[in-house]
């Protein structure tokens, strides 16, 4: 009886075969456990059954043989991916190699290529005992057996919550990357063909300054959890330490989401005008059309129904790179780990370019769900025995690494406007939108909206640093900036802010709007998109 069923394990789990599919999931096991695929082994075994039904009904060896070769590809591609980039396959490093030149790519492969042959070598063995060792046929009495494993896969599919999570746990890497490919590739493909730079009417005001611009975009961070606006836990240790930020304390965003937050704050839409993302000029066509080079670095998925509109305006800088290549999709990025850190080498180097003007954007991953995936175990200081306090705890270590981020990034930059102290400097921090981590009445995880947006979705911080060249050449416009810390001010128009800040003239810019401009408008009712007054919720 044990004869049999081993004889049957061996008709439904071809050994070589096995070998060959689980391989690739055991490199990325041992080359980053946390990035991999947690699912690999399962999703895999799943479905080498399912393969290999059209050579059991069929009892022709080709079909068997075409599944292998199939195999073989696919796990090629995947162990030169991990073995190259340290990542899974996804579409979003499928772009990032699309915008790599042939030089850097041929001097990458070279360096890695001793490693990649030990792999590899052993591995075509591997698939060549696969293609030889062909496994014997299904009699009729095992037919039963085989609409088993039909019922198990269909009942897999039903018991699924939902279509997303089945194609995170269910379903193999190179499915995902092609199921992503069709569904949001072609989308983003699309939204970037449809955005391109508008010439804007602008031109700078002051002389000849060389000037540095950068805007840091946050994600979900709340500054009702930071101690630097008198949260309880010190979650803000170096940026409470220094004393070159200006910190603003009374700045919401009118959204509670991502794409709207992001997108009112770089282009003219506000909650106001409500004017159509596509249609609105944008902070790269400004400072494209007055000759800054610009630049985009995102640790955010490039795709995704969420990003493909904010990757579309990234894309149009001098120069953009997506620093998270490990998920094919927004879903998929919020359960992995992409640390922001990452942005520090890229923001590095631009930073060094010889262009005398320049607008960098970089966009964070920030404090979104889920926490745990936003901080390394180093920043694993808050704990909490209760479950609710300790979901906040993890929340409030995001913060935390988020607090060393802000902090390295503005080292960086004070680091290099060291060295060009003629440089006209400036930076801004904030995020698109708050948090709600059991904050109010409502005990809401998160910041999506029920009824009314909870005041803690929109509640963000906002930082500004400025070099001393700019401090010391416009003095009155610093004293401004400082007076203006505690005014409302409404994240959907930093555009004009940046604008003004910049020393920008144009007809886009409407300096009652600008929380940096001496006629700011203080007065304005920030209506949010649910269409209630913040001030008096």
């Amino acid at each position: 009886m044990i004869i049999k069923v081993l004889k049957l394990i061996e008709q439904v789990y071809p050994k070589y075969l096995v070998l060959l599919v689980l391989i690739p999931v055991f490199v990325g096991y041992i080359i980053n456990f946390d990035v991999s695929d947690k699912y690999g082994v399962f999703s895999n075994l799943l479905w080498i059954p399912i393969a290999t039904i059209p050579y059991y009904l069929t009892k022709k060896n080709i079909f068997y043989q075409i599944i292998v070769i199939f195999y073989f590809i696919v796990g090629l591609l995947e162990i030169t991916h991990w073995l190259l980039l340290k990542g899974p396959l996804s579409v979003a490093s499928l772009l990032a190699i699309s915008n790599t030149n042939f030089t850097e790519a041929s001097e990458f492969v070279g360096v890695q290529s001793i490693s990649l042959l030990l792999f590899l070598i052993p591995y075509t063995i591997l698939f060549y005992l696969s293609l030889i060792n062909i496994p014997q046929k299904y009699t009729s009495k095992y037919n039963y057996f085989l609409a088993v494993i039909i019922l198990f896969i269909i009942g897999l599919f039903s018991i699924m919550p939902t279509t997303s999570e089945f194609l995170v746990k269910g379903t193999p890497q190179f499915t995902r990357v092609s199921y992503a490919y069709m569904s949001d590739y072609k989308k983003y493909s699309k939204a970037i063909e449809s955005n391109q730079l508008k010439i804007v009417d602008a031109k700078l005001s002051s002389g000849n300054d060389e000037q540095l611009f950068v805007l840091i975009i946050g994600e979900s961070a709340s500054r009702n959890h930071m101690s630097l606006y008198n949260y309880k836990r010190e979650t803000n240790p170096r940026l409470n330490k220094r004393e070159d930020i200006i910190v603003f304390d009374n700045v919401v965003s009118p959204y509670s989401n991502t794409i709207n937050s992001v997108m009112s704050m770089i282009t003219e839409s506000n909650v106001e005008n409500n004017l159509p993302f596509y249609d609105a000029k944008d902070l790269i066509d400004v400072f494209s059309s007055i000759g800054f080079k610009t630049y985009w670095i995102s640790n955010q998925p490039p795709l995704g129904w969420a990003e493909n509109l904010i990757s579309s305006i990234g894309s149009k800088t001098t120069s953009y790179e997506f620093v998270n290549t490990l998920s094919n999709s927004s879903y998929e990025s919020d359960l992995k780990s992409s640390y922001d850190a990452k942005l520090f080498k890229p923001f590095a180097k631009v930073l060094k370019d010889d262009a005398p003007n320049k607008f960098i954007v970089l966009h964070l991953m920030g404090n979104h769900l889920l926490y745990t995936k936003r901080y390394p175990s180093d920043f694993d200081v808050f704990r909490s025995k209760n479950e609710k306090q300790q979901i906040i705890a993890e929340y409030d270590n995001s913060i935390f690494y988020n607090d060393y981020v802000i902090d390295n990034l503005l080292t960086i930059v004070k680091k290099n406007n060291l060295k060009k102290p003629q440089q006209s400097a400036k930076v801004i921090y904030l995020s698109d939108h708050g948090e709600n981590v059991f904050d109010d009445e409502q005990d809401i995880l998160g910041h999506h909206v029920i009824k009314t947006i909870p005041k803690a979705n929109v509640e963000i911080p906002f930082l500004v640093w400025l070099s001393p060249s700019f401090i010391t050449a416009d003095s009155t416009k610093f004293n401004i900036i400082k007076s203006n810390i505690h005014k409302p001010f409404v994240s959907d128009d930093l555009f004009h802010a940046i604008l003004d800040l910049s020393s920008i003239e144009s007809p886009l810019l409407k300096k009652q709007r600008s929380l940096f401009h001496e006629n700011f408008d203080d007065k304005r009712i920030r209506i949010l998109s649910d269409g209630m007054d913040y001030d008096k919720k």
